[in-house]
């Protein structure tokens, strides 16, 4: 992501030893009808042994992508609040790996947060 320019969605993976499944869902993500520069995707990869370092770095050029790796395998809850940490943008989705997200997911999500505009609101959906 070039300058300072803050995103307006933030879209967080969290991954492990699931290269496979994080390639379809960042070639999805490099569809979205969201112009790249209003979001950025944060992989973290929860420390893997596959080749999820060199999926990211294949989609880095194609999407604003920031990586970053976990040591220690700590699980959702620690990978999500990693993401937490380094994401930038003014709203937040969580997206699992093995994801295949229609093309309007990102701009439909920040559609719904400016409708229903809230303070630590959390859209979700109900099973």
């Amino acid at each position: 992501m070039c300058g300072s320019l803050r995103p307006n969605l933030s879209a967080i993976i969290c991954t492990c030893n699931r290269a496979p499944l994080l390639a379809g869902l960042l070639g999805a993500l490099c569809r979205q009808t969201l112009p790249a520069q209003n979001s950025e995707v944060i992989v973290v990869d929860d420390s893997s042994i596959d080749d999820t370092l060199a999926v990211a770095a294949a989609y880095a050029s194609w999407l604003p992508l920031r990586y970053s790796y976990q040591r220690d395998n700590g699980g959702l809850a620690s990978a999500r609040n990693c993401g937490l940490f380094r994401c930038r943008g003014d709203i937040l989705l969580f997206l699992d790996d093995d994801n295949m997200p229609a093309e309007t997911l990102l701009e439909e999500h920040l559609k719904m947060h400016r409708q229903f505009p809230a303070p630590r609101c959390v859209l979700g959906i109900s099973r």
